[in-house]
């Protein structure tokens, strides 16, 4: 018996939750254009309706064509038929009888998704199969098309060989992959072309400078670091205290810890000294973007290693800037007596661009809101900003970085934040 399959008009209802997981590890946004169809945004294109095959099926059974169907949902391809085909019959699926759908192909290679995964999850582009006998097989692809379907054939039923799965998909691994554009086949998944954004393909290399506080969002930046499609790679987290918890935190996830000056730069270091054992740190472990936590003080950066890395610095502040820029903000915002505080994720700049206050707060790129309760102390206050607002914009405002969704751009001597759908385009707009 042939194998007949009706194109899916997407993802239809399965596979969204590793399909979240993947977006919001690349650090990537549903409003921004999709990279394999920029005519669309992510969640256009990730949500078109799905079809019901109702009248088509219907049509070929009435006429006694049909001996089986299966919609490919839960389970995605790989099971579809679990359910529908005896024991002793599986069916032999061609991965080279249709064009795998470019969001297939872009999810597989941004989630690093091998083909077998794919097609235990998602529809691969068949919405529908149907079981035709080989002798009425020309008249039902007549009756579909009538119906204004484009059926393909993709397969027959054969003998089930003992252990074996319902459906054994026959070489994916190549078929999958092949680029109409090329001609050639790549290794799945670690494929760019033309539909592929190479700015979340490739991760980018990330140190954290932590400092003394017992409290800070390092956990959550492990975690969000850790899956496989994200967009920034965690390689190390440096200190000038070797009894910091964030290296502690950084050594029980397998991550390098590094203590700067071995360190004797726990107690007034000079700032010279200080970025000078950073950038040899940063240089040891390929660093390609510096977060600064809010228990470091910014201005152990000196100008000229901020100038270096402009647009490679962001650095967290423990309040919603401009408010409260100077040291200790979770203090000055308790005297002040607002109700409302928070964090600040932002670019570092070279200080002479921002004027006297010498700050090298350069453009927000994500603030997080915190309020502030009558019986708050700063203890509490800063454990709070924490758990509640640095958490949460710490992981994105740095995936938003490595994945190019934004950039520093910097125009005739100012700085200003450039919201980039990839880094393809930040290089074609100069950003930094």
């Amino acid at each position: 018996d042939a194998l007949v399959a009706l194109p899916a008009s997407g993802l239809h209802s399965n596979g969204f939750s590793l399909v979240r997981c993947i977006l919001r590890a690349a650090g990537l946004e549903y409003s921004q254009p999709a990279p394999f169809d920029p005519t669309k945004s992510l969640g256009q294109a990730l949500l078109p309706p799905a079809r019901v095959y109702v009248k088509p099926t219907l049509a070929v059974a009435r006429m006694g064509l049909l001996r089986a169907a299966a919609p490919v949902a839960s389970g995605g391809l790989a099971r579809c038929l679990n359910d529908v085909l005896p024991a002793e019959l599986a069916a032999s699926v061609r991965a080279d009888a249709w064009e795998l759908p470019a969001i297939f192909r872009w999810i597989a290679a941004v989630g690093k998704v091998q083909s077998s995964e794919l097609a235990s999850t998602f529809n691969c582009g068949l919405g529908m199969l149907l079981v035709v006998a080989p002798q009425h097989l020309e008249q039902a692809l007549e009756v579909l098309r009538e119906h204004r379907e484009e059926p393909l054939v993709v397969g027959e039923l054969v003998r089930r060989e003992p252990g074996a799965q319902a459906l054994a998909l026959e070489g994916a691994e190549g078929a999958w992959l092949m680029l109409p554009e090329l001609g050639v086949s790549l290794p799945f998944p670690g494929v760019l072309s033309s539909l592929h954004d190479p700015w979340t393909v490739s991760r980018k290399r990330v140190m954290v400078l932590a400092g003394k506080e017992d409290v800070s969002p390092v956990k959550a930046l492990l975690q969000a670091t850790a899956f496989p499609a994200s967009a920034a790679a965690l390689v190390a987290v440096a200190s000038p205290r070797a009894d910091c918890l964030a290296l502690k935190l950084a050594r029980s996830a397998g991550v390098k810890d590094v203590v700067l000056g071995g360190g004797r730069l726990s107690e007034s270091p000079e700032a010279i000294d200080f970025s000078s054992q950073l950038e040899e740190a940063m240089r040891s472990v390929q660093a390609d973007l510096l977060l600064v936590l809010d228990d470091v003080s910014p201005s152990l950066l000196t100008r000229s290693f901020l100038s270096h890395h402009v647009g490679r610095i962001a650095v967290v502040h423990a309040s919603l800037l401009p408010a409260f820029p100077d040291p200790s903000p979770v203090e000055a915002a308790l005297r002040s007596g607002v109700r409302v505080t928070g964090c600040t994720v932002c670019f570092a700049v070279p200080p002479v661009s921002l004027g006297a206050g010498g700050h090298c707060f350069g453009p927000i790129i994500l603030q997080e809101p915190v309020r502030i309760l009558g019986t708050d102390t700063v203890e509490t206050l800063r454990g709070r900003v924490v758990a509640e607002g640095e958490v949460l914009a710490v992981p994105r405002a740095l995936l938003s970085i490595s994945s190019g969704s934004v950039a520093l751009r910097h125009d005739d001597g100012s700085y200003s934040l450039a919201e980039s759908t990839s880094f393809t385009e930040a290089a074609a707009e100069e950003t930094l």
